[in-house]
């Protein structure tokens, strides 16, 4: 778990200010496919991004939502 949780702060530190970031990852030897996304807090864009896996015939076993507080410096 603390790998996963690595890789999904690995990916929030090259995010923009504003930018939706997505990392799709397919699924490796007993593991489920992987789908990451940082964003701001934008109202629907979790539940978005769940229609889009599951309109591309992909089925959603996990969830996990975090919702960090952040502050950036320049």
């Amino acid at each position: 778990m603390g790998a996963l949780a690595v890789a999904h702060f690995r990916l929030a530190l090259v995010r923009k200010p504003a930018e939706l970031r997505i990392e799709g990852l397919p699924p490796q030897e007993g593991a489920f496919a992987t789908v990451r996304t940082v964003v701001e807090d934008m109202p629907f864009r979790y539940d978005s991004v769940g229609m889009a896996v599951r309109e591309a015939g992909v089925p959603v076993d996990w969830t996990v939502h975090p919702v960090l507080r952040v502050r950036r410096d320049a």
